[in-house]
């Protein structure tokens, strides 16, 4: 098998250069003639292979480009990116503030569902306050008023349950007590 030399077209019709460096190809083989080249619009750093070299052979851009300096703009033609600074992008729209009492209410409705259903009154109170202002002020947080309410009710209801029937066990035990010492043996 042979190659064909520098200079020489192989069967496929491509002028492949050095053949001793694959990477060393003429500069229209894979750009169309006239095309920006980006090569050239940085310079390495001082100091690194190719720094004048590189500036010297790309100092101008065939096809009537100039090459830009540093980070500016493309090629001739192309607008420069629009910069929208730190505001919020294009067609954004913020959200409302989330309610703080819709907030407060969920969080002392699990509080007093663990701890026996003292707190469950404040988020129950808390619950309905949030809702109002939401209503009222446009906020978000429905969901989590509500969730403070439904948990608040039904943590009052299972502690109220649980107290009613612990009180009715020991005042069972009392009466049993009080029914054994009296019957006689």
């Amino acid at each position: 098998m042979s190659y064909p030399g520098y200079g020489q077209q192989n069967s496929y019709g491509d002028q492949p250069g050095d053949l001793s460096n694959p990477y060393d190809q003429p500069a229209d083989r894979y750009t169309p003639a006239g095309a920006y080249d980006p090569a050239g619009a940085y310079d390495p750093a001082p100091g690194y292979p190719g720094g004048q070299e590189a500036a010297s052979v790309y100092s101008s851009a065939p096809g009537g480009y100039s090459v830009p300096g540093g980070y500016g703009s493309g090629p001739a033609g192309y607008a420069a990116p629009v910069s929208y600074g730190y505001g919020a992008p294009v067609g954004y729209v913020q959200a409302p503030p989330t309610n703080t009492m819709a907030l407060i209410s969920l969080i002392m409705s699990i509080v007093g569902f663990m701890s026996g259903g003292l707190f469950s009154i404040a988020g129950i109170i808390m619950g309905h306050i949030g809702r109002n202002q939401i209503k009222r002020t446009g906020e978000s947080g429905s969901g989590l008023a509500t969730w403070g309410l439904i948990l608040g009710y039904g943590s009052l209801v299972v502690w109220a349950l649980f107290w009613i029937v612990y009180i009715l066990f020991i005042l069972g035990f009392l009466a049993l007590g009080i029914f054994a010492g009296t019957a006689g043996y």
